[in-house]
């Protein structure tokens, strides 16, 4: 058995490079493989703020959001109802 370690954007240039190739039952279960080892390497989360679609590395800390712009914009909401509950005095 062979691992390959491979970053996204390899991934998709390997499997576009595969696609352009004779159709044959080698290639099509090497494309078949390529998409397991993706789906199980990824996950696809939605923003709570934009209700985006993105895809994160099964490794690592959950991303809750898209972009720290979101991440920011998810604060400030935070911030202003938490005002809005405890006036100031």
């Amino acid at each position: 058995m062979i691992t390959l370690h491979l970053t996204l954007p390899e991934l998709e240039l390997l499997r576009q490079t595969l696609r352009s190739q004779p159709d044959s039952a080698a290639l099509t279960s090497l494309l078949h493989k390529l998409d397991e080892a993706q789906r199980q390497a990824t996950r696809q989360r939605i923003c709570p703020v934009c209700g985006t679609t993105f895809t994160q590395l099964n490794n690592g800390r959950i991303a809750r959001y898209c972009s720290s712009a979101c991440k920011q914009k998810a604060y400030r909401q935070r911030l202003i109802r938490t005002r809005s509950r405890h006036p100031p005095l």
